[in-house]
Order: C-alpha cells, then sequence, then structure tokens
C-alpha cells in the first residue's frame, strides 16, 4: 500500500486518508477504495502494458470531461493539472467513489433497459465532438481480422500444449470465420467510423441503488474511435446471457424477444444519430463482439493468460467456452 499512498501525494485531497482497501474484479487495471473523513474515492493504476499510451487517455478525458459533466464520474484533476500522474512506476488516477450506485453485473428487465440508456446517451453526448481528436487507445482493439490473425499464431505456438484439449472450440472458432468478412463488408458499403466507448458491457453502466435509474458511464480507457455495433454489441453481449461470463457452459438461451427491446430503447433514445446501415446491423454487432471475445480469451488461454486475469488455469477456456455458447445461442434465434 506504501505505492497507493505515495501516488495520492499528487493529488489535492483536503482530508487525511483514513483507509485504503482494493476494490472491485476488474481484468486490466488495479483500482484501491480510498476513504477519507467526508469523502470516498477510487484510486486506479493504469495497466499500462495495455495501455501503452496513457497520454492519449488523457486526452481524451480532457476532452469527454469538460464537454460533459453529468454523464461521467468527476475525476481529480493533479497537482500538475493532470488527471493522470506517474508515482512507483506507475500511472496513477483519481475519481469520486459514487456513493448509492452500483455496476450491474447480471440484469433484470429494468436494470437492462437502464444500461442501454447509459451507452445510448454516451452514442448521444460524443456526436458533439470531432472524431479526429480522438486516436485508439488500444491499437486494432476491435479488429476481427487481426485478432484472427493472432489466434493462428497462438495455434501454431501453443506453448503450454493446451490446444490437444480444446479441439471442439477450434472447430467452433473456425467455422465463424466469415463473421470478419461481413464486417468488412459493411465497412466497404460505408459504415460510418465514429467515437464509440468501445467497452460497452453492462459493468460500465452505474446505476442509482434506490431506483435502478440510470446513472453514469464509467472506464473511459477504450473511448476513441470505432463502429456503433462494437458497442451494441457488447450490450447484447453482455445482457442477453444468463449466465456470468466466466461460467463453463455449452448452452445459453438466448432471448430474441429480449434483444429486441434493447434495440429498440436504443434507438428510442438515439437512433436519429445513426445511419440507416448503422441502424440495420446493431444486431450484427452481437456475432461480431461475441465472437471477437471468444477469440481473445481462447488466444490468451493459449498463450499462458498473460493478457487476463485468471483465479484458476482454466478460467479463460471456461470464458472462451461461455461465448462461444453465447454466439451459438445468437444464432439459434436469428440474432444479427
Amino acid at each position: 500500500m506504501e505505492q497507493v499512498r505515495a501516488a495520492l501525494v499528487f493529488f489535492p485531497l483536503k482530508e487525511k486518508v483514513e483507509q485504503v482497501q482494493p476494490f472491485g474484479q476488474g481484468h486490466i487495471n488495479e483500482t484501491f477504495r480510498v476513504t477519507t473523513a467526508k469523502q470516498e474515492w477510487l484510486l486506479q493504476a493504469v495497466n499500462t502494458s495495455v495501455f501503452q499510451h496513457p497520454e492519449i487517455i488523457e486526452a481524451h478525458l480532457q476532452l469527454l470531461l469538460k464537454h460533459n459533466t453529468k454523464l461521467f464520474v468527476p475525476h481529480v484533476l493533479s497537482k500538475e493539472r493532470t488527471y493522470h500522474i506517474t508515482a512507483g512506476g506507475k500511472v496513477w488516477r483519481l475519481q469520486q467513489f459514487m456513493q448509492n450506485t452500483y455496476a450491474p453485473d447480471g440484469c433484470n428487465d429494468d436494470q437492462r433497459k437502464e444500461v442501454v440508456k447509459g451507452i445510448a446517451a454516451f452514442t448521444q453526448s460524443v456526436h458533439g465532438l470531432s472524431l479526429s481528436d480522438f486516436r485508439p487507445t488500444i491499437p486494432k482493439f476491435h479488429d476481427l481480422s487481426d485478432r484472427l490473425l493472432q489466434y493462428e499464431k497462438a495455434k501454431a505456438a501453443d506453448p503450454l500444449h493446451r490446444l490437444k484439449s480444446a479441439k471442439a472450440i477450434v472447430e467452433k472458432l473456425d467455422q465463424w470465420k466469415g463473421i470478419a468478412n461481413r464486417f468488412e463488408g459493411l465497412v466497404r458499403k460505408g459504415l460510418p467510423l465514429r467515437i464509440v466507448h468501445n467497452d460497452a458491457k453492462s459493468t460500465n453502466v452505474l446505476l442509482h441503488q434506490n431506483d435502478n435509474r440510470f446513472a453514469k458511464v464509467i472506464d473511459l480507457d477504450t473511448a476513441g474511435p470505432g463502429y456503433l455495433l462494437f458497442d451494441f454489441g457488447d450490450l447484447l453481449r453482455s445482457m442477453l446471457p444468463d449466465v456470468r461470463e466466466n461460467a463453463s457452459v455449452n448452452k445459453v438461451n438466448i432471448s430474441r424477444e429480449r434483444a429486441k427491446q434493447m434495440q429498440a430503447v436504443f434507438l428510442d433514445e438515439c437512433g436519429n444519430l445513426l445511419s440507416p446501415l448503422e441502424q440495420e446491423t446493431l444486431g450484427f454487432g452481437g456475432l461480431y463482439m461475441t465472437y471477437l471475445m471468444a477469440l481473445r480469451f481462447f488466444t490468451d488461454y493459449l498463450m499462458g493468460d498473460i493478457y487476463y486475469r485468471v483465479n484458476h488455469p482454466n478460467e479463460n477456456l471456461d470464458r472462451a467456452t461461455n461465448q462461444c455458447a453465447v454466439l451459438e445461442g445468437m444464432l439459434e434465434v436469428s440474432i444479427g
């Protein structure tokens, strides 16, 4: 905790820090809950192995937080007037802890509607910003062709000899490669590039505890250029299944009606900003993002769990199995 307390010195807190505790179950960044006499904060150490250019995130935060002061959680400017500082070899930022809110992990119909409203609000808000001011914080983050290339390289390398025990998943992942070709065809047709969240899952939206209404959009590290089907696809991927992402299951029941309800809410909130092609391809985003995540989890499993944190040796394999089941469920009910 010495590193954490050393980082806090760079931020102008008015009260003495009383307690610091690890917080959350994030895959990438380290997060700590900081308690003072009258306030609580979240201190994050940015994973610079993943986000190798935190100065890009800084520039984006400066733009986003200035543009909309209500949609996002307030961040604390350091004594250097930046949101990020470097201390102890790590990059840190501090934000307000939002009392009486929560990030839903598993949603009922009311929660699902409010999460969709939150990402729609993000879409509306950033529509007025210039795309030229934003750069990818992780190059090729949602580039399915590149993820397929990494997947093929991982299969060829197989450093831990894990491939032989996962032939069933490989067969499924190989048969869905046409999803990448379909996406590339949409881009050629004129699918517009815009500013998107790029990690629009349910746990990145805060709801009020008292009435489950939308409160804030969080985790802006990946915000930047992308396609709207990335965000809506991640909503479908994260909220249609009735099982957690790390549950190893071979069958997931997917509700087409639920997907239609989510799309109706999204279009009602921000459909006037979308091109006809964007509106037509929202459902396809579910296939695209679920397949991409299945590839990412399985590739990481083959390479020795070097990207995602795992609690046991087969967790990334379980996640990949889960995403394959979700994708099959979507295809069965003709989503996308």
